[in-house]
């Protein structure tokens, strides 16, 4: 298994606006980027009336060293326009559970974005395995 790439990979959308940069980064798994990952969700919701922030560390440990590292392969993705994070998403593949029903099936959560179909659909891109994201077996989406 090949290491994610960090440089990320980008994605050049035209729009009747003009050219739109986005850049899809998988994150390595070290606390300083999960924190920012984690941290992502201010930005979405710090105005919601109704949100309830997570603990940060309890969000940094699960998804820094969760129950997901001992049964398979996790990946963490933020998208970039320009130097902002616009998005994240995580993507995880479960051996024991494809083992066992014999399938290639993979899920994905944390997914979070800004009101922008271009960024959504970078990071749902990601996990169909069409950019330079990291490479594991099998997909991340059902197959």
């Amino acid at each position: 298994m090949k290491a994610a790439d960090n440089s990320g990979c980008s994605h050049i959308i035209i729009s009747r606006t003009g050219v739109n940069r986005i850049k899809i980064v998988p994150l390595p798994n070290n606390k300083r980027d999960i924190k920012k990952f984690v941290k992502f969700s201010w930005k979405i919701y710090e105005r919601d009336p109704y949100w309830v922030p997570p603990l940060i560390i309890d969000q940094i440990n699960f998804i820094h060293k969760g129950v997901y590292h001992d049964t398979g392969i996790i990946q963490t993705f933020m998208v970039y326009r320009g130097n902002e994070p616009v998005g994240r998403i995580i993507a995880h593949y479960d051996r024991g559970y494809n083992e066992r029903f014999n399938c290639r099936r993979g899920c994905f959560g944390f997914f979070e974005c800004i009101d922008d179909p271009d960024v959504s659909n970078a990071l749902l891109d990601a996990l169909g395995g069409s950019g330079d994201g990291a490479t594991l077996p099998g997909a991340w989406i059902a197959v």
